[in-house]
């Protein structure tokens, strides 16, 4: 993974939310976001329905081909480790050219909160530049959840977001949210090592 975990501080944008509603977010994403770990190293993922199918996701680089061929569960940790939950596969798509994995599972676990998706990034004329964006995420070793705020720079080949968010190595897989819906636009994956900035997948990919 030594390639993935060069991620990067940013502190270009002040917070744009007072302390209390940032703590607000982490308490609502515990049950969102879940804590990878695996020979791969550490990594986040999150959880969000499309169809009315339930899907974890994260990176390729997090979750590959080869762990998920040979299981049929993926180990998570949530609510800031206090639950490790086997998560049963269903069926599954991954792509080392996105470096996403989707999971489609089986679980009734009422607790899991579901993200949404933000329908916009569908549209081709939507302009999402400058739009105002965090990352919730388990960095490195640490048991809690965290969030960086930051902006969104552009959108790359199509498919890669250049954004201003703050991370940290275990940040892979993170969800890239709009701060004004709180909808999902994007999966967070690495840093542009030349550039001051950080890089995730565009959903709609």
């Amino acid at each position: 993974m030594s390639q993935f975990e060069k991620e990067k501080l940013l502190n270009k944008y002040p917070l744009p939310v007072t302390i209390k509603e940032t703590e607000l977010i982490i308490d609502q994403m515990k049950y969102s976001i879940c804590k990878i770990q695996n020979k791969n190293g550490d990594g986040t993922g999150f959880f969000c329905k499309i169809l009315n199918k339930k899907l974890l996701l994260t990176n390729n680089h997090v979750i590959n081909e080869g762990i998920l061929k040979n299981n049929n569960i993926i180990k998570v940790k949530l609510n800031d480790n206090d639950i490790r939950k086997d998560i049963e596969i269903k069926d599954y798509y991954t792509s080392i050219k996105y470096d996403t994995t989707i999971i489609e599972i089986n679980d009734n676990d009422k607790n899991i909160n579901y993200l949404e998706i933000d329908d916009e990034i569908f549209d081709q004329n939507v302009n999402i530049f400058n739009e105002s964006i965090y990352i919730t995420q388990y960095p490195g070793n640490e048991p809690k959840a965290a969030v960086s705020y930051g902006v969104l720079y552009q959108i790359a080949d199509n498919y890669n977001i250049l954004h201003y968010c703050s991370t940290k190595p275990g940040s892979s897989g993170s969800p890239i949210i709009k701060l004004s819906n709180n909808k999902i636009i994007g999966i967070h994956k690495e840093n542009e090592i030349n550039y001051n900035y950080n890089r995730g997948t565009l959903l709609k990919y």
